[in-house]
């Protein structure tokens, strides 16, 4: 609980708006070599239903760790097109 609480208090460092996402060309990415990308989905793991992660923000060691050993990517995940294979959708 409390890395979820410390990965939330983390102000996101958005890079694009969610329109200019839209327009980019974007890759799905092993999850592990995504850090400083920018992501092009919403990641919102359910429960509790929360993003903690939106189009245009950068990704995060932090976010990648939060993920990796809170096994989001075994849980039901809203909007993520891939990761439940390990890999995340970034701006090329």
């Amino acid at each position: 609980l409390n890395e979820e609480i410390k990965l939330y208090n983390l102000p996101p460092v958005v890079k694009m708006t969610q329109r200019e996402v839209e327009s980019k060309e974007t890759i799905d990415l092993n999850l592990n070599f995504s850090e400083g990308y920018i992501c092009a989905e919403t990641i919102v793991p359910y429960p509790p239903g929360v993003p903690i992660i939106l189009p245009g923000e950068q990704i995060s060691r932090e976010l990648i760790d939060f993920m990796m050993k809170n096994s989001i990517l075994e849980k039901n995940v809203i909007r993520s097109s891939n990761l439940s294979s390990g890999k995340i959708r970034v701006i090329v």
